[in-house]
């Protein structure tokens, strides 16, 4: 079986993903992550998102959260800064 890093090729990318606090969300940006993306956790959960950022920022990635509810407009915008 194929490690994620030989399917894919995301070094140099930046994966911005919602909902990534926790459960399918968090499972998608782990794997972003080790297939070499920088990854944005975006979801409403400040102190579990920050957790785990943290948790998965590598000296060859970052990862980094942004309180966002997708459900507000000017929130979502806000990630583009």
């Amino acid at each position: 079986m194929k490690t994620i890093q030989e399917l894919f090729n995301l070094e140099g990318k930046v994966a911005v993903i919602t909902g990534a606090a926790m459960g399918i969300g968090y499972g998608i940006a782990q794997r972003f992550h080790e297939a070499g993306a920088h990854v944005i956790i975006a979801d409403i959960d400040e102190e579990v998102g920050s957790q785990k950022a943290e948790a998965l920022t590598t000296s060859e990635t970052r990862c980094v959260f942004v309180k966002t509810d997708v459900s507000d407009e000017q929130e979502v915008k806000n990630l583009d800064s």
